[in-house]
């Protein structure tokens, strides 16, 4: 997990996918927490521009709430941001 810490809110996400050349990661929440996005957050050690939560349905057919997708403001290294790897949102 990454040493940053800008004494805000902190949040788990488990990486499932990098896509580094759109400057995208998809990471599940692990837990239920509410943050906010702002001009210093970040996801490990990179600023984070903007995220969403894209269009997945569960196997109910309810929206997948905790998947979100992070816009980052440079190119993610793969090497350390490895699929299942639990990295830390920065508030």
């Amino acid at each position: 997990m990454s040493e940053y810490n800008n004494n805000g809110k902190t949040v788990q996400f488990q990486i499932e996918s990098v896509l580094a050349k759109q400057k995208l990661i998809l990471a599940r929440r692990l837990a239920p927490i509410d943050f906010a996005l702002g001009p210093e957050s970040r996801l490990g050690s990179i600023r984070i521009l903007h995220f969403d939560i894209p269009r997945k349905v569960g196997d109910d057919g309810s929206i997948d709430t905790d998947l979100f997708r992070f816009q980052l403001a440079e190119h993610p290294d793969p090497d350390l941001f490895p699929i299942d790897s639990v990295i830390l949102f920065h508030e």
